[in-house]
């Protein structure tokens, strides 16, 4: 009987010992937030891309139209449609908006890891390593 009870101790302590290794083989372990969603992930790529459109939405007027500029024009692609949805607080427009011909410039662009280089919007400052904040000129 007494073998019986000691079984579910041993099975939580196993358990217990399992977890703990777990938790140890993944690295340092700190109670601070997560910068984005994808932090903790085995996949990190977006996460500079995160961070530069937080930064950027710190600083963007709330309402204003923006185009983000990525260093290939994916279209509506996803780099668009997480823009959209980092900055809920902007019109997001896409980049093909910068070259349209007769269609109305947004008031502010972003680009990130490629450098804007359009006379009709000018430098406000470097956001992030590789992410600048453009403003039209009026």
């Amino acid at each position: 009987m007494r073998a019986r009870q000691a079984i579910p101790w041993i099975c939580a302590v196993a358990l217990l010992v399992a977890q703990t290794r777990l938790i140890a083989g993944r690295g340092a372990f700190s109670f601070r937030a997560p910068l984005t969603v994808v932090s903790n992930s085995p996949q990190r790529d977006w996460e500079p891309y995160l961070l530069f459109l937080k930064a950027i939405g710190q600083r963007l007027p709330k309402g204003s139209d923006i185009a983000v500029v990525v260093p290939v024009d994916p279209g509506l692609g996803m780099e668009y449609l997480v823009a959209v949805g980092q900055l809920p607080d902007a019109r997001v427009l896409p980049q093909s908006a910068l070259s349209t011909p007769g269609g109305s410039l947004p008031s502010w662009a972003a680009s990130f890891r490629v450098r804007l280089s359009d006379d009709r919007y000018r430098l406000v400052e470097e956001v992030v390593a590789d992410g600048f904040l453009f403003q039209r000129v009026p």
